[in-house]
Parts: structure tokens; C-alpha cells; sequence
């Protein structure tokens, strides 16, 4: 049974990585409620980066001998509870888990249904899923922190040009950068900041800058900068698995489009796309976020279609859902039921 777990692990993994992926990203209710679609693609990532992982644990507890205990008949043990109190009548319904507990505290052990199987054997195989599994962790870890020193590094190295150079703007709490083109980007970090150039400020007028610092400052309410660090950690590490390079960029998108319905809140559809045209799509510098990013176009697009009801349907709320909790489901359950099933074989999870 360990074996045909594993196998549908992995099977979950495949079809996650490519069936949902290619669901999610054809979908179009993401772009019309980005927060969803923004926790949907989180989920995903998580899922395929988990499931493997379940699947080594599974693995290796059927290598690892662990004590198995005999279940006894019910009525061989009393009907008391499990802590001080009125004694249950035997007739009366309890908790399954309390039931579970009474079923399992039988007699001595039995044999570990792999004990045939030689010491040294079961060692290497539990040695070689242990390298399996550390390699990839161990990646991820060192181009994380790669990813860390270089983004941190440029984001110091900005702060500083701009403290010799920008002015702080009173009204807009916003640091001024002399220059003459449209731009306006969030430098997150410890001490974040909005800036805007000198260009920016003359093209905007007061509605479309409300509207462009709506946008900036969603960027850091929300921590956007840390959703993107994630994303694009994944894809460096697994550059040959396609679903986190398509992650990163649907990412990169929605959360330009979440920061734009912050802005529309505050100023309505026609300032931000007006604010979006007149910066120009200019890219915001490395390590920041910026209006004039990801995907102008399209954004201004579905600025410019008729708008949405502002409640998510059904279908996307249950989508975004089973993304969010399937990473929990998948590490811990088979892991849980696989020794439940080991230690107590009363509990039947597996049989």
C-alpha cells in the first residue's frame, strides 16, 4: 500500500504541475479577482514543491522499523475516559479518536512487516532517499539566499543614490527623484519608500498621482515584494519545471493588478489608466515594484472593460480554496496515515 501511495504522490505531482497549471493560467476569473488568484497560484507552487516531499516521507516509514502493536478485542479494556471524569457507559458512542486510542493499547509488538529485509539494506535505501531529498532542499536554500544578498544588496545600494539625490516631498511622504522621465516604483525593504521622479509629477494630475500612490503603497501593504522573492527563488532553483516559471509571471502580473484595484478605490478606473499611460510602462529598477510594470497593456484592458460585481463567484473561491489547503493536506495526511496505519493496523487507514 506504501508503494501505490507514493505512486499516486507522485502521479499528484505531474498532474498539478501540468493540468493545473495549464487550468489556472487559461482561467480568467484570476485577472478579474487577483487577490484569489494570486493565493490560487501561491497554493499551487506549494502543492508541486510538497507533494515529492510527502512522498519521501512515505517512503522511508515503510524502511524505518517503528514498533507495531497488536489491537485486542473491545472488550478485553474498560470503558473509561481518558482523563478523570464520569466512567462512559460501554453502550455510548465516543469519540473516534478516543476509540482509536483504546483499540491500539493491545499487547506487546509484532513484527515490522519489512523485518526480513537486511539492516544494512534498509539503511541505504533510507540513506539514498535522505540525499534524494536533501539535494533540491539544499539548492533551494543556497539560491534563496543568493536571491536575498543580491536583492537586499541593490535595494541598499539604490537607497543610498537616492539619499544623495531625492528630495522628501511633504504632502506625498514620497522621495522626488530629478529626472525627467515618468516613473513612480516602491523600494521596499526596512526602511521602504515610494519615489517619484520630477517627470511624474508633471505629467500627473492630483487624481491620476492619488491613484499612482494608491498603487505603490498597496504594493507594500500587501508585501508584494516578498510573493515575488518566492516566485522567482522557485524558478531559478527548478528552472526546468515549467509551472514555477509560469508562476513567476502570472504573479508579476496579478500583483500589478490587485495594486491597480487598490488604486481604483481610491481615484476609479479612468485616473489609473490614464496614470498607467502616461508613465509609459517604464520598468521599475531591480529589486523594486513599480505602476508602470508587468503587463501594462493588459491591465489597462480590463481597466477599460465593463467592471466585474465585486464578490468572487463560487467557483473561484472553491478553486482558490483546495490551492490553499492542498499543501497542508498533501504533507501531512499520507505521512499520518501511513504510521497510523504502521502502528495501530486496527486503524485500517491504508487497508
Amino acid at each position: 500500500m506504501n508503494a501505490a501511495l507514493v505512486s499516486l504522490l507522485l502521479t499528484g505531482t505531474v498532474l498539478l504541475a501540468t493540468g493545473g497549471a495549464r487550468t489556472l493560467s487559461a482561467a480568467s476569473w484570476p485577472h478579474r479577482h487577483p487577490r484569489l488568484g494570486i493565493a490560487a497560484w501561491r497554493g499551487l507552487t506549494v502543492s508541486v514543491l510538497l507533494t515529492p516531499f510527502a512522498a519521501a516521507v512515505v517512503a522511508v516509514m515503510a524502511l524505518v522499523p517503528v514498533p507495531r502493536w497488536r489491537p485486542v478485542a473491545p472488550g478485553l479494556l474498560p470503558a473509561a475516559p481518558l482523563r478523570p471524569g464520569p466512567v462512559v457507559p460501554p453502550d455510548e458512542r465516543q469519540h473516534w479518536l478516543a476509540a482509536l486510542a483504546r483499540l491500539c493499547l493491545g499487547a506487546g509488538p509484532i513484527d515490522h512487516p519489512l523485518a526480513s529485509m537486511p539492516g544494512w539494506s534498509r539503511t541505504a535505501a533510507v540513506v539514498a532517499l535522505a540525499v534524494t531529498v536533501s539535494i533540491p532542499v539544499l539548492r533551494l536554500a543556497v539560491v534563496g539566499h543568493g536571491v536575498w544578498r543580491a536583492t537586499r544588496s541593490s535595494q541598499r545600494r539604490h537607497r543610498a543614490a537616492l539619499n544623495l539625490v531625492a528630495e522628501l516631498e511633504p504632502v506625498s511622504a514620497a522621495l522626488v527623484l530629478p529626472h525627467p522621465r515618468p516613473a513612480a516604483y516602491v523600494l521596499p525593504g526596512r526602511r521602504s519608500v515610494v519615489v517619484l521622479t520630477s517627470g511624474a509629477l508633471g505629467r500627473l494630475d492630483p487624481g491620476e498621482l492619488a491613484a499612482v500612490l494608491a498603487h505603490e503603497r498597496d504594493h507594500l501593504t500587501h508585501r508584494h515584494d516578498r510573493i515575488l522573492f518566492g516566485a522567482g527563488v522557485l524558478q531559478r532553483t527548478f528552472a526546468s519545471v515549467g509551472v514555477f516559471a509560469l508562476a513567476a509571471r502570472e504573479l508579476r502580473t496579478l500583483v500589478e493588478m490587485a495594486a491597480d484595484d487598490a488604486a481604483v478605490r481610491v481615484s476609479g478606473r479612468r485616473a489609473v489608466a490614464t496614470a498607467m499611460v502616461a508613465l509609459g510602462g517604464a520598468e521599475p529598477p531591480i529589486g523594486t515594484l513599480g505602476a508602470g510594470g508587468a503587463d501594462v497593456p493588459a491591465r489597462i484592458a480590463r481597466l477599460t472593460r465593463e467592471s466585474h460585481p465585486p464578490g468572487a463567484g463560487l467557483a473561484a473561491v472553491a478553486f482558490t480554496t483546495a490551492l490553499a489547503l492542498a499543501p497542508v493536506l498533501v504533507a501531512l495526511t499520507p505521512a499520518v496515515a501511513a504510521w497510523l496505519d504502521r502502528v495501530c493496523p486496527a486503524s485500517g487507514l491504508l487497508s
